[in-house]
């Protein structure tokens, strides 16, 4: 499954190094790849993913970025709910687990 797919392959990507997102990129037809590119874009810019899947079945996926000592994310964390739910409601809840998460691998509170 390709990392553009899920939630916290979306988060993953956004904050790799430049040319692991060039490679991803790459794979893609111009298209779809400059609609992965604002995807990723606004999921630097916001700090979360959410991901609207229909496989295996209707899902959303909510997904936040876990931080080490040094600031640089080293995981993704996420919650799926049925896509009948409305996301929003767990954003807060995935964004501060991810933050407790981080700050147990030594992120400062600053």
């Amino acid at each position: 499954m390709p990392l553009h797919d899920i939630g916290v392959g979306l988060v993953l990507l956004a904050r790799a190094p430049p040319e692991v997102r060039d490679e991803q990129l790459g794979r893609l037809d111009p298209p779809a790849a400059a609609e992965l590119g604002r995807r990723l874009a606004q999921v630097q810019q916001v700090g979360i993913a959410v991901f609207d899947g229909d496989h295996p079945a209707p899902v959303s996926s909510i997904a936040a970025p876990a931080r080490n000592h040094e600031n640089r994310v080293v995981a993704a964390l996420s919650i799926v709910v049925p896509a009948r739910v409305r996301p929003r409601p767990y954003e807060q809840v995935v964004r501060a687990t991810a933050l407790a998460i981080s700050r147990g691998t030594g992120l400062s509170r600053s």
